[in-house]
C-alpha cells in the first residue's frame, strides 16, 4: 500500500497522461520528471503506476530508451537496468516516448528556465519524422524545422536577448536587431548572431553536431554535456561549417562548403557530404517517417556524397543508394525497410 504522497503523484501523472495539455505545462511536466532520479517519489510512484498497466512492450521500446539514455548521457544504465526493464514490460512505452521529446533540450534549458522572467511562457515544438515546419517567432525570426527535431522558445522574446533552445535540426533567418543577440541552444554548442541565416544540425542521437553559415556572421561556443561552459568559441563566415564530436570533443571547421547546397533540406532535398551509411539510414527514418532495420550493417562501409531531390520516392532514394557502393536487398512492409547487405 502506498503512501499518501505516492498516491497524490500517481494521480497526478494519470490526470497529464489522460489529457491533453497545452506545450508549456506539458513541457514543466517534462522537465520535472527528467529531473526525478528513479529512486526518488516521482520514480517510485511512476513505477507503481505502471505495475498497474497492462504489457505493451516491443522492441522499438527498447530503442526509445537507449536514445534517451543517450540523449542525457546517462551512465548508471547498467545498475538500474532491472528497474527500467520491469517499467518497459509493464506499459511505459507512452511515458518513455514522452520523456524522449524532452531528453535534447532539459539540459540546455533548465539553468536559463531557472532564471527567466516571471510569466514568460515557453512553446514547444516537437515535428514528427516525414514533417517539416516552419515558424515566424516573436521577432518575425522564420525557422524552419526539419523531421525528428524540437524546438522550445519564449513566446515573446524579453528585452536584452533571444534564445531558443534546439534538439535535431533547423535552419534561420534571423531578423536583424543589434540590441538583442539571437541565440540558438543545443545541448553542446550555442550559436549566436545579430542578422544571418544559418542552420544548426544536433540530433541527440548523432555524434556529429553542426553549425553551417550562409549569411552574415556567427559565434559558436562551446559548452559541456550538461550546459557548463568550457570557454572555447570560434567565429564563422559565410560558407563555413563547424563539427563538433561529442564523444570525442573535438571541433573541425571546414571554410570551404556550400552553404546553400547544405542546408537544402529546407526545400525538400535530401544532402549527403562524408556521410556514413547509418547517417543516411538515420535522415531517410527522419525524412520518410519509416523505420529502416539493416541486417549486419557494419558491411555497408564508406563515405557518401550524394543530394536527392524532393521529388524522389522513398524506393528512389534506396535504389540510388544501392548503386553508389555495397549492394544491398530491401523489402519494405508497412512503415518498416528491411535491408540486407548482399
Amino acid at each position: 500500500m502506498g503512501t499518501m504522497k505516492d498516491l497524490k503523484i500517481q494521480n497526478i501523472i494519470r490526470t497529464f497522461f489522460g489529457k491533453h495539455f497545452s506545450e508549456p505545462l506539458q513541457l514543466k511536466f517534462q522537465w520535472w520528471m527528467l529531473n526525478a532520479a528513479p529512486d526518488d517519489e516521482a520514480g517510485q510512484a511512476m513505477e507503481a503506476l505502471w505495475e498497474e498497466s497492462p504489457a505493451v512492450y516491443s522492441g522499438q521500446t527498447l530503442s526509445d530508451l537507449q536514445r534517451l539514455r543517450e540523449a542525457i548521457g546517462d551512465t548508471t544504465a547498467a545498475k538500474q537496468r532491472p528497474l527500467w526493464q520491469r517499467y518497459l514490460l509493464r506499459g511505459a512505452a507512452a511515458a518513455v516516448l514522452v520523456i524522449l521529446s524532452a531528453a535534447g533540450t532539459y539540459y540546455i534549458t533548465k539553468e536559463y528556465l531557472l532564471g527567466r522572467p516571471d510569466g514568460q511562457d515557453f512553446v514547444q515544438l516537437t515535428v514528427p519524422n516525414g514533417e517539416t515546419r516552419e515558424l515566424l517567432l516573436d521577432d518575425q525570426t522564420l525557422v524552419t524545422i526539419n523531421a525528428g527535431s524540437t524546438l522550445v522558445y519564449p513566446r515573446r522574446f524579453p528585452s536584452g536577448t533571444r534564445t531558443v533552445f534546439l534538439t535535431g535540426e533547423a535552419n534561420f533567418r534571423v531578423h536583424k536587431d543589434a540590441s538583442r543577440p539571437f541565440i540558438v541552444k543545443t545541448q553542446y554548442f550555442s550559436v549566436q548572431a545579430l542578422g544571418t541565416f544559418f542552420g544548426v544540425n544536433a540530433y541527440a542521437t548523432d555524434d556529429i553536431h553542426q553549425a553551417i553559415l550562409q549569411e552574415g556572421k556567427v559565434k559558436v561556443s562551446l559548452h559541456g554535456q550538461y550546459g557548463e561552459a568550457v570557454g572555447s568559441s570560434y567565429i564563422l563566415y559565410p560558407d563555413q561549417s563547424l563539427e563538433y564530436s561529442k564523444t570525442g570533443g573535438h571541433v573541425h571547421i571546414d571554410k570551404q562548403v556550400d552553404a546553400g547546397r547544405l542546408l537544402s533540406w529546407s526545400q525538400g532535398y535530401l544532402v549527403f557530404r562524408k556521410a556514413d551509411f547509418s547517417q543516411i539510414l538515420e535522415s531517410i527514418e527522419r525524412r520518410y517517417g519509416v523505420r529502416i532495420l539493416c541486417d549486419n550493417i557494419s558491411k555497408m562501409n564508406g563515405s557518401y556524397y550524394v543530394k536527392f531531390r524532393p521529388t524522389e520516392s522513398l524506393h528512389d532514394v534506396l535504389d540510388v543508394l544501392n548503386n553508389l557502393s555495397t549492394h544491398f536487398r530491401y523489402k519494405q512492409v508497412g512503415d518498416t525497410v528491411y535491408i540486407y547487405p548482399i
